[in-house]
């Protein structure tokens, strides 16, 4: 299985805003969810887009469970994928657990997606941020899938991000003039594999990012108590998580791992740490879904 999504979208993304949990919280049925940040930021900054050309075709490659989901300049390119796969990107669900009401065959029927905007729309494009390039695949979704959905909260296990015993080790971040960019929350510096560079971060932000950049099982919450923004240099090794249903899952403990793991290296370098828990979250219940239309 070839997965891009993560090292692709982190090169293209600049300025990483509010971004919402794993997804937004709205009451009812939704056809594509929008965080109240990310509309505003959207409406006042920068057009609103949709994708000019969009191609669904069933994949007829021999390969195996061969498949791929990356953000490219122009758009969204997608071959050999399930649909169940598809909404878990359009959405930042990278869990079985909370997507329910799918049919059998979203999620083993591979389709060959693509889907690009004009080409005077391309720079815009690019200027994007994750959340507003999820809401444009969700309205993909709605219009070639007939997709309705609606958020349910649930009681699962989570990560609580807290202040190890030794205390904080963040500074404090000097990039005050991002202060003045209206809805930046983070600015990322970098984009490397298993490491996490940004300015102006607030715990929310990293928590936020720490599933997506450390391919974690589960939603990460801010529990800090901390409010500033910090300057953040995090590295670790790759494929180091604690196996699910491990002795180390469920008791606040870190992992008898190399120190480069990702929850010895937020303690080692930053002073915090990962905790196991339960909480709400945020899941997905599909109420209706078709097969996709022809192009």
């Amino acid at each position: 299985m070839a997965e891009l999504f993560a090292s692709n979208s982190r090169k293209l993304l600049l300025l990483v805003t509010t971004w919402m949990a794993t997804v937004s919280v709205m009451p009812g049925q939704v056809n594509a969810a929008r965080s109240s940040s990310e509309e505003q930021i959207s409406n006042s900054e920068a057009k609103v887009l949709t994708f000019e050309v969009v191609s669904v075709r069933p994949h007829k490659n021999n390969d195996g469970h061969a498949w791929n989901f990356s953000y490219r300049t122009d758009g969204v390119n997608a071959p050999g994928i399930t649909l169940r796969r598809f909404i878990e990107r359009a959405y930042g669900i990278f869990n079985d657990d909370l997507i329910s009401g799918l049919p059998d065959w979203a999620n083993s029927a591979r389709y060959d997606i693509e889907a690009k905007v004009g080409n005077s729309d391309i720079a815009e494009f690019q200027k994007l941020n994750l959340d507003q390039r999820r809401s444009m695949v969700q309205a993909l979704l709605v219009d070639r899938f007939k997709l309705v959905a609606h958020h349910e909260a649930k009681d699962l296990p989570i990560y609580a991000l807290v202040i190890a015993k030794d205390s904080s080790k963040l500074q404090e971040s000097k990039s005050g003039a991002f202060t003045s960019i209206k809805g930046v929350d983070c600015l990322v510096k970098a984009s490397e594999p298993n490491s996490l560079v940004v300015q102006y971060c607030s715990m929310a932000s990293l928590a936020r990012m720490l599933r997506d950049e450390a391919n974690l099982d589960r939603t990460v919450v801010d529990r800090t108590g901390l409010t500033g923004h910090y300057d953040i240099s995090l590295h670790w090794a790759a494929d180091e998580d604690p196996p699910p249903g491990s002795s180390q899952q469920g008791t606040g403990l870190l992992p008898e791992a190399p120190g480069s793991s990702i929850f010895a290296a937020l303690q080692k370098q930053l002073g915090l740490k990962l905790e196991s828990t339960k909480g709400p979250v945020d899941t997905i219940v599909i109420d209706h879904i078709e097969t996709p239309s022809p192009n």
